[in-house]
């Protein structure tokens, strides 16, 4: 499990991904559960009163991945065969989500 979950992670940051997954997978649902996971986590440790640092640093612990991710998506649309306005456009939403997710 964890070796496929390796050799998943190697594909997306060398763009070998093809763009429909990297884009899908890696750059929109896993950084939004991931977030959404970090963010509830993160204010339920507010509310137990744990120290704000903490409950950050818990919130903040996805953007290593959403940047990868990124990264992934970029490299897979670079080599994308088709329509270059579809690479482009993943490009930016990509990018545009990211930061989003980062400080959402």
């Amino acid at each position: 499990m964890v070796f496929s979950w390796l050799t998943t992670m190697q594909a997306l940051w060398r763009g070998d991904l093809s763009l429909g997954h990297a884009f899908w997978s890696h750059g929109m649902l896993y950084p939004a559960l991931a977030s959404l996971c970090a963010t509830i986590f993160a204010f339920t440790l507010i509310s137990l009163e744990v120290p704000t640092a903490l409950a950050a640093i818990v919130y903040f612990l996805p953007t290593p991945y959403i940047l990868a991710a990124l990264v992934g998506v970029w490299r897979s649309a670079d080599r994308y065969p088709g329509p270059p306005h579809l690479a482009t456009l993943a490009k930016l939403a990509g990018l545009l989500w990211g930061t989003a997710m980062i400080i959402a």
